[in-house]
């Protein structure tokens, strides 16, 4: 699956799964096999985000949060990384709303950067952090 972006193979070169679930609802960075399980499609192609979009959005999910959002990154790269809140998935494509699915980072780093703060947030003083 040459679409998958390098840059979350290095994600989970150097830090693998995560689970964070006394953070708010709780936090998910999924294994690396299981990400990659769920990628195989009979097209040979990525999972796309198509609405609220004017043109599909090739994307790898990648990450979750105890209250069902997903995070999606672009399989572009340095692409944006997506929340997929209340989103349906039919056949290799999410369907949603403008409000259901948004950006949450201009990149895998940026989005990285808000998912550290948002934990130390809420380790200083339980202040609980959208992402």
């Amino acid at each position: 699956m040459p679409w998958v972006p390098d840059e979350l193979f290095a994600l989970y070169r150097f830090v693998g799964p995560l689970s964070l679930s006394d953070i708010t609802n709780g936090y998910f960075l999924h294994p690396p096999d299981s990400v990659i399980g769920n990628l195989y499609h009979d097209d040979g192609r990525a999972d796309r985000i198509s609405e609220p979009f004017a043109e599909d959005v090739d994307n790898v999910v990648f990450g979750s949060n105890g209250g069902g959002d997903l995070y999606a990154l672009a399989t572009t790269d340095g692409g944006p990384v997506y929340r997929l809140q209340e989103a349906v998935y039919e056949v290799g494509i999410y369907h949603g709303t403008e409000r259901g699915i948004t950006v949450v980072g201009e990149d895998l780093r940026n989005f990285l950067e808000e998912f550290l703060a948002a934990v130390g947030a809420f380790a200083d003083d339980g202040r609980i952090t959208d992402l």
